[in-house]
Order: structure tokens, then sequence, then C-alpha cells
């Protein structure tokens, strides 16, 4: 017994002996990362997808799409590089787009990028609300509810007093627990429509396969869903190991691209040349249909605040450096005069598809492509880091394109 016991008290020598293992770095994984930049991509822009499609092309859309995911990588190599640039002590307290870009350009460059998400946010707000307008007003019909009917205009008017109250709330936590709702409320939709696609009569062949000349009418939606990139530091700066995120955003954005023209391509097919810039409009029916838009517009006035909340810190920053300090009337009065404003733009431009093609043709393709190349161009020159000549066309190139993406959605759309 005792030559038995013998090895034991040896084994457990060694055991405490042996180094402790080293800690897991906290953050979130690879899969989370992707995970995170699907839940950036998906939302209500998807519902515009069927009408890009129907308008441009099957074959023009989709292969949209696909030069879309291109820039997409590029850009995310151009934001990783950027960071990777800067002297480790400065990356490693970079959370946010606008931080990147204050570090890599200078101030101003900062600056420049805040003022685009702040009008980015300000055309998100205004798109919010004619989706909810739209929907709704398919929903109070004597058909449905016994009521109505109310048209999309009158309901962004009776509507905006209960946008001007989401927008003076400051309290995120609840809201942001009620907007991962969006996720399930944006499948769910998407399921329904694809159910209803797979049950109507095919309409191939009114459809067009290559359409340029709509091209500046459509392409915003696109971009609205995919030039997401003003939020992706923030998941890098998240992640355990950093070196992963360009690999997990590729996984993020191909699968998004492989959703977007299969969803695409279908409510295009099923509903036609008059499909709806909002297809969950097109949906008639109780019961899951009438569910699933009653969530869709229950999400979005829960994300309204969230959305907004970055325009306002930034409002509010801005009023400080020029030296006033807001208090809590004078917050509530700016809150107000932005809700107001951007109810009056969805008044005026009271099309769901039209307003993604000036938010994401102009603000997303600047966000996307013209900054990450400066952030890449600037970041390199300050490290003495020389680029190759690929490179550097490959930046230059990309600052171009988001000019003439912006230039071609504000004027041509």
């Amino acid at each position: 017994r005792r030559r038995r016991a013998a090895p034991l008290r040896a084994a457990s020598a060694d055991a405490s002996a042996a180094p402790a293992p080293a800690p897991t770095p906290a953050g979130i994984s690879e899969t989370d990362a992707a995970m995170n930049v699907i839940k950036a991509v998906l939302g209500a822009g998807a519902f515009a997808l069927p009408w890009a499609f129907a308008n441009g092309g099957l074959v023009l859309a989709s292969s949209t799409v696909l030069a879309s995911l291109a820039v997409c990588v590029w850009s995310v190599h151009m934001l990783v590089k950027a960071r990777q640039f800067l002297p480790a002590a400065k990356a490693e307290k970079i959370d946010t787009y606008t931080e990147l870009a204050a570090a890599a350009i200078s101030e101003k460059g900062g600056l420049a990028t805040e003022l685009m998400v702040l009008v980015c946010c300000f055309g998100i707000a205004s798109a919010y609300m004619v989706f909810v307008a739209d929907t709704l007003a398919t929903v109070i019909t004597p058909a449905v509810l016994g009521v109505g009917p109310v048209g999309s205009a009158e309901l962004l008017i009776y509507l905006l007093p209960l946008w001007v109250g989401l927008a003076w709330i400051k309290e995120m936590s609840g809201l942001s627990l009620i907007s991962l709702l969006g996720n399930v409320s944006c499948v769910g939709g998407m399921a329904v429509v694809a159910q209803f696609a797979t049950q109507m009569p095919s309409q191939l062949a009114a459809l067009p396969t290559w359409n340029p000349a709509t091209f500046p009418q459509w392409f915003g939606s696109v971009a609205f869903l995919f030039f997401t990139h003003f939020s992706l530091p923030g998941i890098e700066s998240a992640m355990a190991d950093k070196s992963k995120f360009s690999l997990a955003s590729f996984k993020g954005f191909a699968f998004c691209a492989a959703l977007a023209i299969s969803f695409g391509v279908m409510g295009a097919i099923a509903f036609g040349p008059a499909v709806g810039s909002n297809v969950i409009t097109d949906l008639q029916g109780t019961g899951v249909v009438l569910a699933v838009k009653l969530l869709l517009c229950f999400n979005l006035l829960a994300t309204f605040p969230v959305v907004c909340r970055t325009a306002f810190l930034t409002i509010e920053k801005f009023a400080k450096m020029g030296g006033f300090t807001m208090g809590t009337w004078s917050s509530r009065a700016v809150r107000t005069a932005y809700t107001v404003a951007a109810g009056l733009t969805a008044v005026a431009i009271p099309n769901f598809g039209r307003l993604l093609g000036v938010v994401g043709g102009f603000c997303c393709s600047m966000l996307t492509c013209f900054f990450p190349a400066m952030m890449y161009i600037w970041g390199a020159k300050a490290a003495g880091r020389e680029l190759t000549a690929l490179e550097s066309a490959g930046a230059w190139g990309t600052m171009v394109l988001g000019v003439v993406l912006g230039v071609l959605s504000v004027f041509f759309a």
C-alpha cells in the first residue's frame, strides 16, 4: 500500500509544481465578433432589397452586393492597418470610429467623422419614421383592425410627438435590451416574406437583368446595409484576439451578402416590378403577418433613442466646445428640434427606399470608403510606413469611389 501511495504523492507534488494555466484573454471570440458584424448589417433596411433588385435588375443588383462585399473587406483592412500604424499604447485606448479618425488623421479629422455620423443618424431617424408610418398604414385598415384607413403622411404627423418623447429618453439600459428584439423581428419578417414568396406566381419575365440607369436610386439601399464600418472599431476593440477581426468581419459580411442576394432575388421575383420600397407593406393578412409588422415597428421605436444617442452626444460635445454646457431643458429643446426636423424630412421624402438611397449612398459611402482610406494613408505617413504602389492606388481609388457614390446618390437619386 505504501508503495502504491508513493507515486500518487509524487504525482500530486508534480501537479502542484506545474505552472498555472495562462488566464484566458478578456474579450469576445472570433465567432462573437462575426455575429456582431451580422447584427450591425441586418436591420429594417433589408426589406428594401426586393425593391432594389426589381429596379436595378437581378444580375446588376447581385453584382453590386458582391462588389460591396469586396469594398467592405478592403475597408476593414484599412481600418485595421490604421490602428496598427499607431503606437501600441495609443491603439489600445481606441474604442470608436471617431477616436480612430482623430488619432490617425487629426483632431479635425475626428470632428469631420463625428459630423458625418451626426448626419447619418439624422437620415436613419427619418427612415425609421417612414418605415413605421408605412407599416402601420397597412395595419390600421378596416380589413385588419376594423378602423381606418389612415395614410402614411397622416401617421407621420400623428406619431411625431411619440418620436419626440422617445428622443428625450437618456437611460438606455432597458431600451438596449428591448432593441435586441431587432434581430428576431428582422429574421422573422424576412422568413414571412420568403414564405409568401413561395406561394406567389413568378414574375421573373417582367424583371430586368441589368438596368444601370436606375443605379443611383437603389444603390443606397445596399450601402445602408453593408457600409456599417463606423460601428466596426468598437467590435474589434472588444475582441480577445484582435488579429482575428479581419477574418471574423469577412465571415459576417459574406453571410450577409449571401442572405441579401437570396432575399432580394426571391422577393423581386415574387412581388414583381411594383414591389414597394418596404416589402413588408406588400404583405396582406392578420395573425403572423400582423405580429411581425407590429414587432418590427415596436423594435424601431425602441431602437430610436439608442440610434439618436450618438447624434445627441455629438451635438452636446460641439456645444461644449463652443463654451455652452446644456442643461436638462436646453438638451430637450435640441432633441425636440432635431426630431422634428427629421420628421419634416420624412414628410418631404415619404419613401423608405429614397431615404435609404441618400443616407446609404452618401453618408455610409463616405464613412466606409472615404474616411477609412484617409485613416490608412495618413496613418501610414505618420508611422513612417511607405505604402506600395498597389496599396496607395487602392486607398486613393477608394476615396474617389466614396465621393462618386455620394454625388450620384444625392444628385441623381
